[in-house]
């Protein structure tokens, strides 16, 4: 039947999987396919022969290159369903690295679009059945995608076939350390983001964050690249693209303290191009609404653990690092916009003397010389006000002072937020201050 007709790949794929089941194993399921395969080919061949015989020598040479792209692509239509069917390693299977050699290989290099492209299709599914071969044929699926043609491209990264995406399954099939380097493969990811493509630019970043879930991928680059995808305009109908990554981010991100302190390295740097981006396009999320939901989504307290267990105290203050990003960014730009949007975004971390004694310091220092260095009256000092009476609430002689570089870090932290409360409330007295007066009441 399948030498015989011309069916449609989906009949083709139920007829494939009932001769699989009909087969006793793996090497007689490829033995029968082999005999069908060479039976499409000299079936057409003999067909060809016979529709040339009266014609010149230049229309026999055309005709018979017109039908070996035929017949090549008919076979090659049987094996790409057959490697759908196929779950036994390449090297376990002699059979099927023969038509590797006799039928997909050969076919790569075909001057007809449609044979070279099902070789590439099958080549891929191969591929995913056998570690050596993918890393052979590495550089094949690298040129393709700088490949001038978009179907070729897409090609590399997805097929139609129902196994996805191929060059990112192989990287997390075999891995990224032993397909290739990652500063080449972020070097790639990153050149697709930025492509024109709508469909080329959708399996970029589901491949990417396939990746960056399972661990392979730790760029923060792509990482930012993926951010301002979500929310920038251009993807706005986009569907596949927006529901990707509104699955993604979030659990991206309260997967671990990990992902988080990645997502956290890209806040500040997202803002700024997306508030850029805000003032040319009012038809998206405000940056202060987007830095709510990125400060949300680096909340510690929000990662899910399996154990059930409360965040760690070490990681419980990584929005001091957040914190420390802001301030810096409030000091070197020149754009009270964004400068009074920092300012806000701080009041809404999860700040506390759970976080490191020397970030503290570092924060209420940071804090104190922008509200003194600003000028007066700014929209920008007040919000820094608000954030720093709130740290100023905190009570830093509570903080251990057991060994000596412990109570060397309280010192420094007693200074900076006195430095604080002074620039926030001068009317308020220091911490040590009113420690004394409360001591003296006690002793009348």
């Amino acid at each position: 039947m399948l030498a015989s007709l011309d069916l449609f790949k989906d009949n083709i794929l139920i007829i494939v999987r009932i001769l699989k089941k009909l087969s006793s194993n793996e090497s007689d399921f490829t033995r029968v396919v082999i005999e069908v395969l060479y039976t499409i080919y000299d079936v057409d061949l003999q067909e060809s022969q016979s529709r040339s015989e009266g014609s010149s020598d230049e229309e026999i040479d055309a005709d018979l290159e017109t039908e070996k792209a035929m017949q090549m692509l008919k076979c090659l239509d049987v094996i790409g369903c057959v490697l759908e069917c196929t779950e036994e390693n390449l090297n376990d299977n002699a059979s099927m690295a023969g038509i590797l050699e006799s039928f997909i290989l050969p076919s790569l290099k075909s001057t007809h679009l449609d044979t070279q492209f099902a070789a590439f299709q099958c080549l891929s599914l191969a591929c995913l059945l056998d570690r050596t071969l993918a890393v052979a044929h590495l550089k094949l699926f690298l040129s393709a995608f700088h490949d001038p043609r978009i179907e070729l491209s897409t090609l590399a990264m997805q097929k139609d076939f129902p196994n996805g995406k191929v060059f990112f399954d192989l990287a997390v099939l075999f891995g990224t350390d032993s397909m290739l380097d990652k500063e080449l493969l972020s070097e790639l990811i990153s050149g697709n983001l930025q492509c024109e493509d709508e469909g080329l630019l959708t399996l970029a970043v589901e491949g990417a964050a396939k990746l960056m879930m399972l661990g392979c991928l730790t760029d923060p680059i792509i990482l930012q690249h993926v951010v301002v995808l979500y929310y920038h305009p251009h993807t706005r109908e986009m569907n596949r693209l927006r529901q990707c990554l509104s699955y993604f981010m979030p659990v991206f991100a309260h997967a671990s303290h990990a992902n988080q302190r990645l997502l956290q390295t890209v806040v500040v740097p997202t803002l700024e191009l997306l508030g850029q981006e805000y003032v040319d396009s009012k038809d998206m999320l405000s940056p202060t609404h987007i830095g709510q939901q990125l400060i949300d989504w680096c909340d510690p307290r929000k990662v899910v653990r399996l154990d059930g267990g409360s965040t760690p105290s070490d990681e419980e203050g990584s929005h001091g690092d957040l914190a420390v990003l802001m301030l810096a960014a409030i000091e070197e730009s020149d754009d009270p916009v964004m400068q009074k949007l920092y300012a806000q975004l701080l009041s809404k971390l999860y700040l506390g003397l759970f976080v490191a004694p020397e970030k503290l310091a570092q924060i209420a220092e940071a804090t104190a010389s922008q509200i003194q260095m600003l000028p007066k009256p700014s929209a920008v000092v007040n919000p820094l006000k608000k954030f720093a009476k709130s740290i100023a609430d905190l009570d830093e002689t509570s903080v251990a002072a057991g060994t000596a570089d412990e109570f060397l870090k309280q010192q420094n932290l007693i200074v900076a937020m006195s430095g604080l409360r002074l620039q926030a409330d001068p009317n308020r007295l220091p911490t040590a201050a009113v420690a004394g007066e409360a001591s003296g009441d006690e002793d009348d």
